[in-house]
């Protein structure tokens, strides 16, 4: 789910933009044995982006620099890992180690500048959307033939969120979110994301989830998906997380407060959080809400943005 793009200053060295996402349903299902989750849920690229610029070089090293975009600078983030905790440099190391891609005596390597603009531990996906693009950024570079089952199956064992970042578009997903089937969405779906001060850690909500006695089905999201009605998806939103989230930050409470009150027409965290996302008739509502949440709430950070269609891989 990477938008790709040449940069003409280096002939090879390539741009991809990596969207983040949104969850219009979630539901728990059980707990499977390897610890996960079973779940269900359906994911939607939105128009909010990382841009990862790779250039191939002749050293087998992997070298990183993460800068924020708000920094306006060159300066490396510091909080961001640039090393082997990265997911990047995770899923190159992975490519390189399952592909065969050793040309010679050497081994490729590459260096690649990641612009941030998707905020961490926001349930936006966006270390996740990283770790794709750098597969097909992977695949790009160093062996072509590779096909895009095994681009998947090395997505899997990134995390359960990367494959569907492969899928281009929106998506259901089951198991533990690493089974993917691409559905027809409406694009360009009016939105705003709000970002609170204070993030959440997906295995901190996740450990203290519950299964429900009874699951909240797909069905109906999926009918309204399949018909292109705004106020039915909005409707037929759901994300189980959002209640135990909310033991974790009182910023979850505060935000779907705020969004009520705003004219929006449906709402909901996203992920295991902490973002918040509303559903609005027309850009128009959604750029006017968006300034008054920033007004009302200077702390966080406001995103309007919108669905995306298909993507192309990179």
């Amino acid at each position: 789910m990477a938008m790709a793009s040449m940069n003409t200053a280096t002939s090879n060295q390539f741009e991809l933009h990596s969207p983040a996402k949104i969850n219009l349903f979630l539901e728990l299902l059980g707990r499977r044995p390897d610890g996960f989750h079973e779940l269900v849920t359906i994911i939607s690229p939105v128009s909010i982006y990382d841009t990862l610029r790779f250039r191939p070089v002749s050293g087998d090293g992997i070298e990183l620099k993460v800068v924020t975009a708000r920094q306006r600078t060159d300066e490396p983030d510091q909080q961001i890992p640039s090393g082997p905790e990265n997911l990047i440099w995770k899923a190159l190391q992975l490519f390189k180690e399952h592909c065969g891609i050793s040309k010679g005596s050497t081994t490729p390597g590459a260096e690649v500048l990641i612009t941030k603009r998707i905020p961490a531990a926001a349930g936006l996906g966006g270390a996740s959307g990283n770790a794709a693009a750098a597969l097909q950024a992977a695949r790009r570079m160093w062996n072509p033939e590779v096909d895009d089952t095994t681009l998947n199956e090395l997505a899997a064992t990134l995390g359960s969120d990367v494959p569907v970042f492969l899928a281009g578009m929106t998506a259901m997903c089951t198991g533990r979110g690493e089974s993917v089937r691409s559905i027809p969405c409406p694009a360009g779906i009016p939105l705003v994301i709000v970002q609170p001060p204070v993030g959440l850690s997906t295995a901190g909500v996740y450990s203290i989830c519950k299964i429900p006695a009874r699951v909240e089905s797909e069905n109906e999201i999926l009918a309204e998906i399949q018909t292109g009605s705004l106020a039915g998806i909005a409707s037929g939103m759901f994300n189980r997380l959002e209640e135990f989230a909310s033991t974790m930050t009182d910023w979850i409470k505060r935000l779907r407060e705020e969004f009520t009150g705003i004219g929006c027409i449906g709402h909901q965290m996203t992920g295991s959080g902490s973002a918040y996302f509303g559903v609005f008739s027309t850009e128009k509502q959604a750029r006017i809400a968006a300034a008054r949440l920033a007004n009302r709430m200077p702390e966080t950070t406001v995103f309007p943005c919108s669905t995306l269609q298909a993507i192309s891989p990179g």
